[in-house]
């Protein structure tokens, strides 16, 4: 359950939709999608995994891991349900 790559799709046609309505008003498209991996492997407790790292950048890479981030999957799947349905 939950978001799983449609969060992407949302992100790019939000940049997407702005470079259109720039080249329509005859301005230069500026808006960049930002291109990253975040994900948590949900064990359901301590040994839950976070992953955070951005692809078309060197380093920059978040790793945890802890009970907090199966709260916080749980927490982002209820978040991203109410801003896209």
């Amino acid at each position: 359950s939950g978001p799983k790559m449609g969060h992407m799709a949302v992100r790019q046609a939000e940049v997407a939709a702005e470079n259109l309505v720039a080249e329509i008003e005859g301005r230069e498209p500026s808006a960049r999608y930002k291109h990253e991996i975040a994900l948590v492997v949900d064990e359901g407790g301590k040994d839950t995994v976070y992953l955070h790292k951005s692809l078309w950048e060197e380093g920059g890479k978040m790793v945890g891991r802890g009970r907090f981030w199966s709260w916080a999957k749980r927490a982002h799947e209820k978040y991203f349900r109410a801003q896209h349905s």
